[in-house]
């Protein structure tokens, strides 16, 4: 049988695995624990040891350089489209929600923009225009005049009840207006016809403005007797009831 010093010595003609392998074949356990106490075949094992893992951690190294840098292969062929799958059922109505809260109030929306200035008024007092409205005698509607059409729808009714209890006497005429132009040294104004009702069926406007009678003026037949002093180039509008 071989000692452990020819197998030893082959080193330089075998691996060091058949080393390992002549070693454990030809030698029994009682030889293998005598041997394995010696430090020198002891520190042999664990050198042979070292040196296998570092070429195996090596050859690993080389193996997975290789793998990394190697060549791209080729791109495989495209796969069988797959069967399309059966059209699942449809779900249940979903049951309704309940109502929402009322939201809260909005915002406050921006202040609009200004208008524009407005066009500046005629330069014309109150009494210029009625100077100039009274320079159309004849064209003034009744209708313009506040309460006038009311007043003379009430004389017109009186007149007619009077004449109707009265069985004798004419009655009255029909409204008249006319319009006077007056001044500073004006201090009467004479109708064209006489005034129904003992001269109190009549109204008199200066300037637009209802004048009293028995206050600003007296009347007498036909003639209106001014207690005020008129203003130069004004108008005195008379309505009456012809008499």
């Amino acid at each position: 049988m071989a000692n452990l010093r020819d197998i030893l010595n082959k080193r330089n003609k075998k691996t060091d695995f058949e080393d390992i392998e002549a070693l454990i074949l030809n030698i029994g356990n009682e030889r293998i624990e005598k041997i394995l106490k010696d430090n020198k075949v002891q520190d042999k094992l664990n050198s042979l040891f070292d040196k296998y893992k570092k070429e195996a951690l090596k050859l690993i190294e080389s193996q997975v350089k290789t793998i990394k840098d190697g060549d791209k292969g080729d791109k495989g062929d495209k796969g069988d489209k797959g069967d399309k799958g059966d059209k699942g059922d449809k779900g249940d109505k979903g049951d309704k929600g309940d109502k929402g809260n009322g939201g809260l109030d909005g915002k406050d929306g921006k202040d609009g923009k200004d208008g524009k200035d407005g066009k500046d008024g005629g330069p014309d007092t109150p009494e210029d225009i009625v100077k100039k409205v009274n320079t159309l005698e004849g064209v003034i509607n009744i209708s313009v005049i506040k309460d006038l059409t009311k007043y003379l729808d009430n004389i017109k009714n009186s007149i007619k009840t009077n004449k109707n209890k009265s069985s004798s006497g004419g009655g009255m005429g029909n409204v008249q207006h006319e319009s006077k132009s007056v001044s500073s040294a004006t201090t009467t104004v004479v109708t064209t016809y006489g005034i129904a009702g003992g001269g109190f069926a009549i109204w008199a406007y200066y300037q637009g403005q209802l004048i009293m009678r028995g206050t600003h003026y007296t009347v007498s037949d036909r003639t209106l007797t001014l207690t005020f002093t008129p203003e130069d180039n004004t108008t005195i509008d008379i309505i009456y009831i012809r008499g």
